[in-house]
């Protein structure tokens, strides 16, 4: 039987790491294995941790400080490096499966589970050892052999993105194999130990593309991930950083007043949409909005601007967030509180941006506005489980677009706060140029924001008396009635109520 060390990071998961300990300690079967959970130097270490670290040295440098602590305690046959936060379903027999797979050949390197991974690769293996060209290091038990043949982790790499195309190179370099198995499957949940992903996430590519190119000079992806560019075609043009790592982080950009009865679902929908960071401005407000917001700006999801001005408050409140996120590595979803994006094709909205072409600047996405549904007064339900019913898909409203943009490129705000001026232009998803706040003709397979514009009676008549954000004329109570048309009954979206639901829940239960 091979000894099996299990080295875990934590950083600011206290729970969830505790959990994930308790499982490996307590469930998981293997009569030859040693748990070292090392604290990167957290604010509250979990209850779990064997070794602290002073300070937060990195992802891939905690890891190695984890491999010499655990090397250092007994000589292991192999390591298993796992994240925090993944989650097992498959009961006690994990290791025991990759250990069986991974130490039937000598050929075999390093091995990891399938689990659900912005990476194709890493979902589904049709093979106990199916050769792969890298692995995602979320959850890889490597040999002890293959570290001193090969060396550890691209230490340079220091916040992890690039040491799996590095690593697997290597590997293969040594006429060695990095293998997946259908013996074992994990899930990769989200944690939240940063508290800016988006940030995070442009950091990490930068470090990863500059580490590789300087290894392997300007064509380091041919180099280290050739089967990512021989999949696209021999014409094609090469793969970008973006596309080798997956999805871009999405962020949000909105205004509000008055909107505190609706900010937590706002907010919780959209993470479930994958949203990772909120930049909301504060329009004079004189509700209790603060009481929502403060846990999520503590826990670095939400950052609130104060944005008193009177008038026209809208655009400028988006040049201010443009100017801010500019350069980054992101995609930015400029929409109201009553609007909700997502996607009717795929689990989350980075998913869906993901299959667009990269030259786009940005894509324009359709509404499709929702009435009242027959309610006169606010109810404490769900926005999209109280409103089912709107017009038709070609209702001339539903031509109207929000505007979600790569913040790389150059943007800015031509007086329109439904479309902006962007270097690579603006597209509907059909892959049609959108010149204004209307697209040519309505689109919302791919993606689509309902849009709950008028809600009940009560609280349409309540918010037209705040004015208009944009400081421009006012709405006559007439539009109400204009917005009831009941041609559909439309419960897509409820798709995702139960996961809603349970945060709702959960967050009212932890008050």
């Amino acid at each position: 039987m091979q000894s099996i060390a299990i080295v875990v990071l934590n950083y600011n998961t206290a729970a969830i790491t505790d959990a994930l300990a308790r499982y490996l300690r307590e469930v998981l079967v293997y009569p030859d294995k040693d748990v070292f959970v090392i604290d990167n130097g957290s604010s509250a270490p979990p209850a779990s941790v064997t070794h602290n670290l002073p300070i937060n040295i990195g992802f891939t440098c905690g890891m190695h400080e984890g491999y010499k602590i655990a090397s250092a305690a007994r000589h292991y046959d192999a390591y298993w490096f796992l994240n925090s936060d993944i989650a097992f379903d498959d009961g006690g027999g994990v290791l025991a499966d990759l250990v069986a797979v991974l130490f039937s050949s000598d050929h075999y390197a390093q091995i990891a589970p399938q689990h659900n991974s912005p990476h194709p690769h890493m979902r589904n293996a049709n093979a106990p050892a199916q050769i792969v060209p890298w692995l995602e290091p979320t959850a890889t038990l490597i040999k002890a052999s293959t570290i001193e043949r090969v060396g550890f982790w691209e230490l340079a790499c220091t916040l992890g993105w690039g040491i799996d195309y590095d690593y697997g190179f290597r590997i293969k370099q040594a006429g060695l194999q990095s293998i997946l198995t259908d013996r074992a499957r994990i899930v990769h949940r989200e944690h939240g130990s940063q508290a800016n992903q988006a940030e995070y996430g442009a950091r990490a590519q930068e470090e990863m593309v500059r580490v590789l190119r300087r290894k392997y000079g300007d064509t380091w992806y041919r180099i280290v991930s050739p089967a990512l560019v021989t999949s696209r075609g021999s014409s094609a043009p090469p793969p970008t950083a973006s596309a080798l790592v997956g999805m871009l982080p999405l962020a949000v950009c909105a205004i509000f007043r008055n909107e505190s009865p609706y900010l937590q679902e706002w907010i919780e929908f959209h993470r479930i949409m994958g949203v990772e960071k909120f930049y909301l401005y504060q329009n004079r407000s004189d509700d209790d909005w603060q009481s929502v917001l403060q846990p999520y700006v503590e826990r670095g999801l939400v950052e609130v601007t104060d944005w008193s001005m009177p008038g026209n408050c809208q655009g400028p409140a988006y040049r201010d967030c443009f100017a801010k996120q500019r350069g980054k590595a992101l995609w930015l979803a400029v929409i109201d509180i009553d609007e909700f994006l997502f996607s009717p094709k795929f689990a989350t909205v980075p998913k869906a941006l993901a299959t667009l072409p990269d030259a786009w600047g940005a894509v324009g996405v359709n509404w499709l506005i929702f009435g009242a549904s027959g309610r006169e007064e606010y109810s404490p339900e769900p926005v999209i489980e109280r409103f089912t019913l709107r017009p038709g898909d070609h209702h001339h409203v539903n031509t109207h677009i929000k505007s979600v943009v790569r913040m790389a490129r150059q943007v800015a705000v031509r007086g329109d706060a439904h479309h902006f001026e962007v270097s690579g232009s603006t597209f509907n998803e059909n892959g049609v140029k959108v010149t204004g706040a209307h697209s040519p003709a309505h689109t919302s397979s791919l993606l689509r924001i309902n849009h709950y514009c008028t809600k009940s009676r009560q609280e349409y008549y309540k918010r037209i008396a705040l004015g208009r954000v944009d400081g421009v004329g006012y709405v006559a109570r007439s539009v109400f009635d204009e917005r009831q048309d009941h041609a559909v009954d439309d419960r897509t979206i409820q798709r995702f109520l139960p996961a809603l639901k349970a945060r709702l829940k959960a967050d009212s239960e932890a008050d």
